[in-house]
């Protein structure tokens, strides 16, 4: 019955998830925009720090393109070597990747520029790459270690938070 339970929440979080992204995606493909990105912008760059820009910096390189590739080739080799059924692995995280850049390419939001950006990007800020590729990793990883015993499992999925 728990493992019911947790399963609910976790598509139910997923569903709302969906939802939510539908609703952002209709504001982008309408021009809308967003109510929220001034404020939110203004006030991360109101509390800017040396130490909050190290912190933003690292957390955008650790889904950066060249670690999230030795990521997932690393596991991918690591499924490969446990006869894991590593393709499907290397297909729902490669097939995110080209989702995303169809997305970005469909609704074409610029990047907000209010305040001088640490990391400048040059490519649309809608859908987040960051973001769906962190997520097929961590979803990726979880379905590779779906039958592992639990404290391998719990470990190799907190690393890939």
């Amino acid at each position: 019955m728990r493992q019911a339970g947790a399963l609910l929440l976790l598509y139910g979080t997923l569903f709302g998830a969906l939802l939510l992204f539908a609703e952002l995606a209709e504001h982008v493909y309408r021009k809308e925009g967003f109510g929220f990105d001034g404020p939110i912008l203004t006030w991360f760059h109101q509390i800017r720090s040396p130490v909050g820009d190290w912190v933003a910096l690292t957390l955008t390189g650790s889904a950066s393109l060249p670690l999230m590739v030795l990521w997932v080739l690393g596991l991918g080799l690591w499924a490969a070597l446990r006869k894991r059924p590593w393709l499907p692995f290397l297909l729902l995280v490669g097939g995110t990747e080209l989702l995303n850049l169809a997305g970005k390419f469909l609704f074409a939001r610029p990047r907000p520029h209010l305040f001088p950006q640490i990391t400048p990007e040059s490519d649309f800020s809608f859908p987040s790459g960051h973001t769906m590729a962190s997520l097929a990793l961590a979803l990726g990883l979880y379905w590779l270690l779906e039958d592992e015993p639990g404290r391998a499992r719990r470990v190799l999925a907190l690393a890939s938070l």
